[in-house]
């Protein structure tokens, strides 16, 4: 009996229940290998794909940046020649560059307003500690034991969360 998309899902009490009295027959590593399953691993790919997509969207807004800074310094450098040479008398005419700097300001401007780097850091940092948590899981021998490190993993998920919200209702 799996219980469901734990990071989604409205409690069952009667599901809950069912549950609660299939696990206590568990032997204490199934037990452990079923939180692992069910909630922890579920939990790690969540912060891991998150990580991953922060990480692809400062890589974008970086490829932006130096693509609209590039044109801008060759479009500068072209101009330059522009003054000596007649064929290059368009770059003359036209000047860009402003608008190349506004792009890229405005690029920066939008990476740093989502906070992208910090997202990217809180994502790598829960999966770390996440990580750890699950090999803990190798020194639980006892019943309190296992109660203890899942307190623990809960604990850990709670305060991470329970920041996050702050963030967002500022």
């Amino acid at each position: 009996m799996a219980p469901g998309n734990w990071n989604r899902a409205t409690v069952d009490i009667t599901k809950l229940i069912g549950l609660k009295q299939v696990i206590i027959f568990f032997s204490m590593q199934q037990k452990i290998d079923y939180y692992r399953q069910y909630r922890l691993d579920d939990q790690l790919a969540y912060f891991k794909k998150k990580k991953k997509y922060f990480t692809n969207r400062i890589r974008i807004y970086k490829t932006v940046t130096l693509l609209f800074l590039s044109v801008s310094i060759v479009w500068g450098i072209c101009k330059m020649i522009g003054e000596f040479n007649p064929a290059f008398s368009f770059f003359m005419d036209m000047s860009p560059l402003g608008m190349m700097i506004s792009f890229i300001a405005l690029v920066a401007s939008y990476a740093e307003a989502n906070n992208s780097k910090e997202m990217e850091y809180k994502y790598f940092q829960m999966g770390e500690g996440l990580t750890q948590l699950i090999e803990n899981s190798s020194a639980v021998q006892r019943e309190s034991d296992f109660d203890l490190w899942v307190k623990e993993c809960e604990t850990f998920l709670r305060t991470q969360n329970n920041e996050w919200s702050l963030k967002r209702e500022k």
